[in-house]
């Protein structure tokens, strides 16, 4: 029944902790309950199971522990007969559920679900009525969200078998996004079922070994719960891929072996150089650490991603230093905006710089800068000179609360907000330079929570008008994979999924639809251009009624959308719109050039603005020899200069983009001749044209 061994993070870990002057720490909780022996010998017998139960839940109160027993009562009674492939009682795995629960500290609510988690689903004898008239209506909504909806008695009996797959994952991603708590049951769920997957058949260990990295570790990793999300992957890699699995577990542990003693050295000289730092024992109340490893399914990405063989992996060992702040003495403030478990990795990152070189463009601060997951660190490779054989090592700097949130994640993040005795509060702790991420001595913002928001809001627009296999394709292929993260021109952050392109960004700030054109980094760029993390990114809108010309654009942004749900979006769009008057080449290039003009002389110039002006124009066009050079004539012949120019090529076409920013005094009859001359350019497709005129200081 025990659940989250000590390994289940990727690697052996062997701490070593210190205190003020060297002293080994040690703490227990408070209110623990007292565990009582079992009183039966059956291995199975619902007292031995509430033995082990309690083991895992013993922080919980005795009111709380009192409606856990009667829930293991319930589900003990519901199951009674059923058996696993294993041979082995079903109840078995509920119990297993809840104790993974219990070590990640879940309330009361959870731990009941977990053992109720099944009893409607395979059961006739409980209702979601009876659960909520015994447990309340929390316990209710979590069960409720577990329950394949096709298995109930009102379940679609003609869908085939995929199609009830789609509409269960379907009905579980809706209800996560109402309550947290329904996918970290739901992983504590995978999680048992992948641990005992070998009493299944091979083509069966196979599927549910490709669903769970498809599905289930992404949702690990997005809601920062690293230890499961790392045991989830290393089975799903043993079973997926068993041959690798296998190879690569040899090459690690004998990597090992020759490693450790290197790794050892080098941690026992840091440990020996911190207790003797009297400035770090007056900032730090203890330190931990730690030798660990990267998991294996995080190695065998690596290498295929660099495209490298076994023979060419060689350092995998790491060092975690996890260290304790003091407390703040009362009324003294650094003045810093990070709280005193970041300044005491900042201070720990000089002190090894000082010890060991660092190696260049290795560090990395995932404190300033979390991840996705509200992952806060901060890593740097330096080579530990004196410790032995040479070679480069991974150091990782947090503190005690980093440390629970980098391996428990939302589960961990839920408890300490209730400890501050606000559970339904959202992380907000905003960072002096406004991303809201920062740990400033409280919780982060996590930005995963954006892509929950993102499903929910979705869900709500899209209901009822996509099948359940586009839904679920939508969210695996939008908000589960790893994330970059790109600014609007005011500082605001938004993640994205790594490849999405402007227009993507343009639909998820709910402003594509009136997208002329758009700026990265303060550059006229095509709305094809996919974003690289930190990018600033400008859009240029259209004001007024949609236009044939407006909605032409539309059609192109399909083409260049990356995101399932920016596809449904734009498809949405152009359905209700009015339908198109004009059609073809022609007519398409006279909206085209009559839209420019529009957007130039309508909008944007007047006598009073004509100072300091600064015109784009973004040309698609082929790759044509001497295209160019013809361009820049006719620009020149309008009376505009060029003030900077760049160009991109379409890596899956013969599309290219020519990029200009103009200035000069042009008439407006200059740019209507411009716009004829281009228009007569058969190796143009489109253009769009806009301009910034800055007016004068009175």
């Amino acid at each position: 029944g025990r659940c989250l061994p000590a390994s289940s993070s990727g690697g052996e870990k062997h701490g070593a902790s210190a205190g003020r002057g060297g002293e080994a720490s040690a703490s227990s909780g408070k209110g623990t309950a007292q565990v009582t022996a079992p009183q039966d010998t059956d291995p199975y017998g619902i007292q031995t199971l509430w033995h082990e139960l309690k083991k895992s839940i013993s922080y919980l109160s005795a009111e709380e522990l009192q409606q856990c027993q009667q829930a293991l009562q319930v589900a003990y009674g519901a199951h009674k007969g059923q058996k696993r492939k294993s041979g082995e009682p079903y109840i078995i795995h509920p119990v297993a559920v809840a104790c993974i629960l219990g070590e990640l500290n879940m309330d009361s609510d959870s731990i009941v679900a977990g053992l109720l988690h099944d009893v409607v689903e395979d059961t006739d004898k409980v209702s979601f009525e009876d659960i909520q008239s015994i447990f309340g209506q929390g316990v209710r909504q979590i069960v409720e969200g577990e329950t394949k909806v096709t298995k109930l008695r009102n379940g679609n009996r003609e869908a085939t078998k995929d199609d009830k797959k789609n509409i269960d994952m379907q009905q579980l991603f809706i209800a996560m996004t109402k309550d947290m708590r329904i996918i970290i049951v739901k992983l504590a769920d995978r999680l048992h079922n992948m641990r005992t997957l070998h009493f299944m058949r091979p083509s069966k260990q196979a599927k549910i070994a490709r669903e769970t990295l498809t599905i289930f570790a992404p949702l690990a990793n997005l809601l920062g719960m690293y230890k499961i999300q790392v045991e989830l992957e290393d089975l799903s890699f043993q079973y997926s891929m068993p041959e690798e699995y296998r190879a690569l577990s040899r090459r690690v542990k004998a990597l090992k072996m020759e490693q450790n003693p290197v790794v050892y050295e080098a941690r026992k000289t840091l440990l020996s150089v911190l207790e003797e730092d009297p400035f770090f024992q007056q900032i730090a109340e203890s330190v931990e650490i730690q030798m660990t490893s990267r998991s294996l399914y995080n190695i065998h990405k690596k290498l295929k991603a660099n495209a490298l063989h076994l023979r060419d992996l060689q350092h995998i060992l790491q060092l975690a230093v996890i260290v304790k702040p003091s407390a703040p003495a009362p009324g003294s403030g650094s003045g810093s905006v990070f709280g005193p478990g970041a300044v005491a990795c900042y201070y720990l990152l000089g002190k090894i710089h000082d010890m060991w070189a660092p190696i260049p463009k290795s560090f990395k601060d995932y404190i300033a800068n979390p991840k996705a997951s509200g992952y806060q660190s901060i890593h740097t490779t330096v080579l530990p000179l004196g410790s032995g054989d040479l070679f480069p090592l991974e150091i990782q700097l947090r503190d005690d609360t980093m440390n629970i949130l980098a391996e428990q994640g939302y589960a961990a993040h839920r408890r300490l907000v209730a400890d501050q005795g606000n559970v339904a509060a959202a992380p907000s702790v905003e960072r002096a330079n406004g991303n809201g991420q920062g740990h400033a001595g409280g919780l982060w913002q996590a930005p995963w929570m954006n892509s929950f928001r993102n499903m929910s809001m979705w869900e709500q627009e899209f209901a009822g008008r996509v099948t359940a296999e586009e839904f679920v394709e939508t969210v695996v292929g939008d908000f589960l994979p790893r994330t970059i993260f790109v600014f609007t021109s005011d500082g605001t952050l938004v993640s994205l999924p790594k490849g999405a392109t402007i227009v993507d960004f343009a639909y998820q700030i709910d402003v594509g639809k009136e997208m002329l054109m758009a700026k990265v980094n303060g550059v006229p760029t095509h709305p094809s251009q996919e974003l690289k993390l930190a990018d600033v990114v400008e859009i240029v809108r259209h004001s007024g009624p949609p236009s044939e010309y407006m909605l032409k654009r539309q059609s192109e942004f399909l083409t260049y959308a990356k995101g399932r749900s920016t596809r449904h979006k734009i498809m949405k769009f152009l359905k209700n719109a009015p339908k198109e008057k004009a059609s073809g080449k022609s007519s398409e290039k006279k909206e085209m050039k009559k839209e420019a003009m529009k957007n130039v002389e309508d909008d944007l110039i007047s006598e009073r603005y004509r100072f300091g002006e600064v015109m784009w124009l973004i040309l698609r066009c082929e790759d044509e020899v001497g295209l160019l050079a013809t361009v820049a004539s006719i620009i020149s012949s309008s009376g505009l200069g060029i003030r900077s120019y760049s160009g991109s090529s379409n890596d899956y076409s013969n599309i290219f983009f020519m990029n200009f920013e103009l200035a000069g005094d042009a008439e407006p009859d200059k740019i209507q001749e411009l716009c004829d001359q281009l228009y007569d350019l058969k190796a143009i497709a489109s253009f769009a044209m806009g301009c910034n005129w800055q007016a004068p200081k009175q």
